[in-house]
């Protein structure tokens, strides 16, 4: 009798162990280090092999034109602009992308965590598909526009929805690995669209820049539908004996509708800001509806009940949460920076041509690759990976700060070697903020950890570019009104980056020693954004060390031994109940 009873305590401590899973088990303490153990440790429940196989390459293509199409229209716009006559649109054919994507990540966060990841994930897809259709076949500007926004609402969906799945499809020893991969197929698209874009606007078509995406989709599409698992198309059970309207409430729609308009205020000032005064009226208006609107949606999220908000305070409460967004925030910050202003400086000052500067930042996107993909390996065969974080920030602060200092005639090893250390911290570093929420959150809260990531990773390279380039152009502006006063500025502050020479040479009338000194001046300028990302890169240090310091390894055999103790000491007949861990 004593012997069944203490069987009976043992299965109860067991069932109990099982469903301190929930979400909202335990309260959260602020910015505390305790962690909700993981829920999906049992490596049994998860796909292997083929099925595996196909699920990851159909998120890898789907990463891939995702990233692509962020930068394959730069190369397009002069012959679209062309043909709709449509030079004062220009802007907006990246910035519809943009305000869509940041604008709906919040909400599919939530939709992921109450609806089928599988069915959300296949919904981004199509939304994807439809708007590349849009644009392939636009025939006016505004349509085209349209479809970049259409784009961009999939794109939101997708790039959280690939992290989300492999959360769902991979243990988390092993995750790393693929985000890795997951990152560097990213990193990679973004280089190689401006090439390609450019090789299909000349040989082909610039409608073929988005044409290209839709026998991608469609396979990803089919992979997807047949080879996620069943249990990634249901519901969540807080929807069950749910009315349509009481379903509506739980995607938060007053945060909602705070929100988006938030986040395009936000983005357009960013744009307008970088054709106008930052004082004028309707840029300082822009971010005064922001700051409002956003503070409206920081304490309704923070006032309303948990289940009910886009973004849990049991989220934000975590401190490895609060220190995976920012070091996300300043190392894509600091990327970006790099990534756009490379080019000018190869294109102005080296007065490559636009293949030229793009084979010559290959040294940055390879290694990124490279760094991404070896240092997820090198975490799943050791178990941590916060000191990855540490060591990223000091190779993204070194490799910027040694960028900073390139002169016009620097040799081939300097700039080849300093891409290398910047790319090697950004690939080791950022993927693994993705890894560090996953480990210290239940699988519930993810998706909205997740889309918190990826919006805090745009908006970092959002406001770096805007910041990047009022630094960039108020140096270029005071060093030729200070060393050439009498030159007309507008003929070179005003020229791209491949006509620098040719327009300075005119506005000179030939003289070489002016024309050395204006390459030099320019110089001096793009180098600032370069400096600009090396403060970037050292803000990402103290965001590393908010970061708990945890093993993905040691996580998992602490609760499979759990599991074996407490099944030994519950007896057979309890086994079953080792599912539900």
């Amino acid at each position: 009798m004593a012997s069944k009873l203490e069987n009976d305590d043992n299965a109860a401590e067991l069932s109990t162990f099982s469903r301190s899973k929930a979400p909202d088990s335990k309260p959260s303490t602020p910015l505390s280090n305790t962690t909700n153990k993981p829920s999906d440790e049992d490596e049994s429940i998860y796909p292997t092999g083929i099925a595996l196989l196909l699920i990851f390459i159909s998120l890898c293509t789907t990463t891939f034109v995702v990233a692509l199409d962020a930068t394959i229209i730069a190369t397009a716009i002069p012959t679209i602009t062309s043909q709709f006559k449509s030079l004062n649109d220009v802007a907006w054919y990246n910035t519809a992308y943009l305000l869509s994507t940041c604008a709906f990540q919040l909400p599919y966060g939530r939709a992921y965590s109450l609806f089928g990841t599988k069915w959300v994930f296949l919904s981004a897809i199509a939304l994807f598909e439809v708007g590349s259709a849009v644009c392939g076949s636009a025939p006016t500007s505004i349509a085209l526009i349209i479809g970049r926004a259409i784009q961009g609402i999939g794109c939101g969906g997708v790039f959280s929805g690939c992290f989300i799945i492999i959360a769902e499809t991979v243990p988390l020893r092993k995750r790393s690995l693929f985000t890795g991969v997951i990152g560097g197929t990213f990193g990679i698209a973004s280089v190689v669209g401006p090439l390609m874009g450019g090789a299909l606007t000349t040989h082909v078509s610039w409608r073929w820049c988005f044409y290209i995406n839709l026998p991608v989709g469609a396979i990803a599409i089919l992979v997807a539908t047949l080879c996620l698992p069943k249990s990634m198309g249901k519901s969540s059970p807080e929807l069950r004996n749910k009315t349509w309207w009481q379903t509506f409430n739980r995607f938060d729609p007053i945060g909602t509708a705070l929100f988006i308009p938030s986040i395009i205020c936000l983005l357009l000032a960013l744009q307008w800001g970088s054709q106008y005064p930052w004082s004028s009226p309707h840029v300082v208006a822009t971010f005064v509806v922001f700051g409002v609107t956003f503070i409206a949606w920081a304490v309704f999220q923070y006032t309303e009940g948990e289940e009910n908000v886009t973004l849990p305070r049991s989220v934000l409460n975590q401190r490895s949460v609060i220190g995976a967004c920012l070091y996300s925030f300043f190392g894509s910050a600091a990327f970006s920076g790099i990534v756009y202003y490379l080019p000018i400086w190869f294109q102005a000052i080296r007065q490559d041509d636009a293949q030229q500067s793009g084979i010559h930042t290959l040294p940055l996107i390879l290694s990124l690759a490279f760094f991404a993909i070896s240092s997820g390996g090198v975490v799943v065969a050791v178990g941590y990976y916060t000191p990855f974080l540490i060591l990223g920030s000091v190779f993204m602060s070194v490799g910027a700060g040694l960028l900073y200092i390139l002169k016009p005639h620097a040799s081939t090893g300097m700039w080849v070697g300093y891409q290398i250390l910047f790319a090697a911290g950004g690939g080791m570093s950022l993927e693994q903020c993705n890894i560090a929420i996953q480990t210290v959150l239940t699988k519930e809260k993810i998706p909205a950890a997740t889309s918190l990531l990826i919006l805090v990773r745009s908006l970092g390279g959002s406001i770096a570019i805007a910041i990047c380039q009022t630094v960039f152009e108020q140096r270029l502006r005071k060093n030729l009104t200070d060393i050439l006063p009498g030159v007309d500025l507008s003929i070179i502050s005003g020229s791209g980056a491949t006509t620098l020479v040719a327009n300075a040479q005119a506005a000179l009338g030939g003289d070489k020693a002016a024309l050395e000194e204006v390459l030099n001046l320019y110089n001096d300028a793009v180098v600032q954004v370069f400096l600009a990302a090396m403060i970037f890169g050292a803000l990402t240090f103290p965001a590393g060390l908010l970061v708990e310091w945890r093993s993905v390894n040691k996580e998992n055999k602490q609760k499979e031994a759990k599991i074996e103790d407490l099944e030994e000491a519950a007896g057979e007949e309890k086994l079953e109940e080792r599912d539900e861990i």
